[in-house]
């Protein structure tokens, strides 16, 4: 009853509620986990924060997907050995990815003809020919090619990135190594998964490195409080930690 005694009849309205999906694409090291070797007591407390919130946030019907510049076998490890939970691993900085079951969702492999490209231009002996899961013998799977070699063969790879601009070539002076791959990068990595699985809702992304500037750019990007210096200059937000983003977005 109401004041003046009148009966007042209360009219409840169902509301939907509209679930919109969230997906956050995190970089690995030095965001999910931010120890190189061993971590201190302080670095073990910030991972079960992040093993907590990831998990939390999945059973939330939410989907977690970690992107790295590491091999697939490598980062399979590091999630194994730390119990780290996802939906989908995107590897080689974009150039593959795989679901929980190991399935090959997407792999950019490189053009044959580089095996081709090192011999006649003799840019040294291949180290190593690394495919998804590991290094493999199949020149039709190989992901990314290594080769030991030196500073002469180098003055020869701004000539070659003109002639073959479907090959990425890429340096490492202090190791001598050259690294040829599919010309390919995070932000693409995620174009890629959203075009193939059709995604839909909210994307977020998280990372404190060089190769992660162009996700961080192109979608809700967000850089750990201690980043790379070319990150400084992004648009980007900055957050302390994957746990702090994903009690931020809830």
């Amino acid at each position: 009853r109401c004041r003046t005694g009148e009966k007042v009849e209360i009219i409840s309205k169902p509301y939907l509620l509209l679930f919109i999906m969230k997906y956050i694409f995190s970089d690995y090291d030095g965001t999910i986990k931010t120890f190189v070797k061993n971590p201190d007591f302080f670095e073990k407390i910030n991972l079960n924060l992040n093993k907590k919130a990831i998990n939390g946030f999945i059973e939330q019907g939410n989907k977690f997907i970690i992107i790295t510049g590491r091999t697939t076998e490598s980062i399979l490890d590091s999630t194994s050995k730390y119990n780290i939970n996802y939906n989908y691993i995107i590897s080689y900085d974009g150039r593959v990815c795989i679901d929980k079951n190991k399935n090959i969702i997407y792999a950019k492999y490189l053009n044959k003809k580089a095996f081709e490209i090192i011999d006649n231009y003799k840019l040294g002996e291949i180290d190593e020919t690394w495919g998804v899961f590991g290094n493999t013998k199949n020149p039709d799977e190989v992901v990314s090619l290594i080769v030991n070699s030196n500073f002469k063969a180098v003055e020869k790879l701004k000539e070659l990135k003109i002639l073959y601009s479907d090959i990425e070539f890429t340096y490492y002076k202090l190791l001598k190594k050259l690294i040829l791959s599919f010309p390919f990068d995070k932000k693409m990595g995620i174009d890629e998964l959203i075009k193939i699985l059709n995604l839909n809702g909210e994307i977020y992304t998280i990372g404190d490195g060089n190769n992660d500037k162009t996700m961080l750019e192109a979608f809700e990007g967000y850089k750990m409080l201690f980043c790379y210096p070319s990150l400084y200059k992004t648009n980007a937000k900055v957050s302390t930690s994957v746990h702090s983003l994903i009690k931020k977005i809830k």
